[in-house]
């Protein structure tokens, strides 16, 4: 089934209220990035999961990484697909972490974006296995060890994990669950239409870049620093 961000399926086939799509974050400069990684998850009924990679000025994904110079970020996830979706509460694992599999040691910054506004307005996801759960908004108030988020600022929209990542070695687990609360419909035209139960998706999208210093100087010990100066937002 074919999941668009104006538009979700509703699974008995009726209507539904256009949907206001959450916005991305911002593109500026990605391609200066070195290791750019999108793990794709469906969660639908009978459906599955995949994992593509793509670099910022291509658009087609291809398979599972993409690689410049030594670093290498791949995110690695621990999925179990619901057995169904349904009206009320639906929780399943979604562990996400990213890996070093390059030669030099980076950092990472991290986002995560669901297909549908509605389905996200609907869901929580925890950190520690599902003993605490936030919406997205109050997600970022609540991370894991190891993980921050920039809201505002040139590197605003992002999760950043603010220790460098050696090779062969991963971040904390950025989530481990989400749940979603489908409500039953009261009519075609009533909001709770575009709370029913339907397939949607979960993206993680991840950038890697080296510790090391551009000009050869030193290292960064310095997440925003590293990110920033790479970026170009500063001198």
């Amino acid at each position: 089934m074919k999941i668009t961000n104006d538009m979700v399926p509703v699974t008995d086939g009726s209507s539904m209220i256009p949907e206001e799509p959450k916005s991305k974050p911002s593109t500026k400069k990605r391609i200066l990035v070195s290791v750019l990684c999108l793990s794709l998850l469906s969660i639908v009924a009978v459906g599955g999961a995949g994992t593509y990679a793509y670099l910022s000025d291509y658009n087609s994904p291809t398979n599972n990484s993409f690689t410049v110079g030594d670093v290498v970020m791949n995110i690695d996830e621990d999925f179990e697909k619901p057995a169904s979706l349904s009206v009320g509460t639906n929780t399943y694992k979604k562990d996400v972490k990213v890996t070093n599999d390059g030669t030099l040691s980076g950092f990472v910054r991290a986002s995560l974006l669901f297909s549908s506004g509605d389905v996200e307005d609907i869901s929580e996801v925890s950190s520690d296995g599902g003993k605490t759960w936030y919406s997205m908004d109050e997600f970022p108030s609540h991370l894991p060890s190891g993980w921050v988020y920039q809201s505002s600022g040139d590197l605003g929209g992002y999760y950043y994990y603010t220790k460098a990542i050696a090779p062969g070695a991963s971040t904390t687990s950025l989530i481990t669950n989400v749940r979603t609360t489908f409500q039953q419909k009261v009519s075609d035209t009533d909001r709770s239409i575009n709370y029913t139960p339907r397939d949607y998706d979960i993206f993680v999208y991840a950038e890697g870049l080296q510790q090391d210093k551009l000009d050869g100087s030193g290292i960064w010990n310095d997440y925003s620093q590293a990110w920033t100066t790479f970026l170009g937002l500063k001198e």
